[in-house]
């Protein structure tokens, strides 16, 4: 299908459109969103092993 029958099909049926940046840009935000993902669980990770070994640690001064 041509972009104008597309367009033309759309706007008769009042939808609305969106324009779509190219494809090595949507390549660049997906690989982007991906290290953000993994560096949130990393931080998470981190924070966990931290959190744990703290309350380990309290845990011994409190029960000697």
């Amino acid at each position: 299908m041509s972009r104008e029958r597309i367009v033309r099909i759309c706007d008769s049926f009042m939808g609305q459109r969106f324009d779509l940046p190219p494809l090595a840009m949507i390549k660049q935000k997906i690989e982007e969103v991906r290290r953000n993902i993994n560096e949130s669980r990393n931080l998470t990770e981190t924070s966990r092993r931290y959190l744990k070994n703290y309350l380990q640690q309290i845990n011994m001064i409190s029960n000697p």
